[in-house]
């Protein structure tokens, strides 16, 4: 996670615009968390891919305040083939609605393919669509 915490503050300063983690296995849900935080410092990404990555509570978390504090620059979103919490699914519907604060929710593109929604889940996301 140490790597995970490096990237996370270098991306809090940086004016990258697109960021892909995808089938990194080394990447643990703290460390997923630390890059997203510090994505979200940084206010740049417009371009976010986890695809195939186990998203926990702690990711979730911080993909979702990603989403929420990106001042509506995260346009695009590829969780595909991703392990999500039933917790962080309901968690990312929560930030697609969030049109106050800070930023807007709003994404342009949301691809899910081949990530296990669930009931609750699809439920929680589809309020947030």
């Amino acid at each position: 996670d140490e790597g995970a915490r490096a990237l996370g503050a270098a991306l809090a300063k940086s004016k990258v615009t697109e960021l892909n983690v995808s089938r990194n296995d080394a990447l643990t849900d703290a460390g997923l968390a630390a890059v997203c935080l510090g994505a979200a410092a940084g206010r740049t990404v417009t371009s976010l891919r986890v695809a195939g990555l186990s998203v926990g509570p702690k990711s979730a978390a911080a993909v979702s305040k990603l989403l929420a504090s990106s001042g509506g620059s995260l346009r695009r979103m590829d969780v595909t083939d991703a392990q999500m919490d039933p917790d962080g699914i309901v968690a990312l519907g929560v930030a697609l609605r969030d049109d106050g604060g800070e930023g807007s929710g709003s994404l342009d593109e949301l691809v899910l393919d081949g990530t296990p929604l669930g009931d609750d889940g699809a439920t929680g996301l589809a309020g947030g669509a």
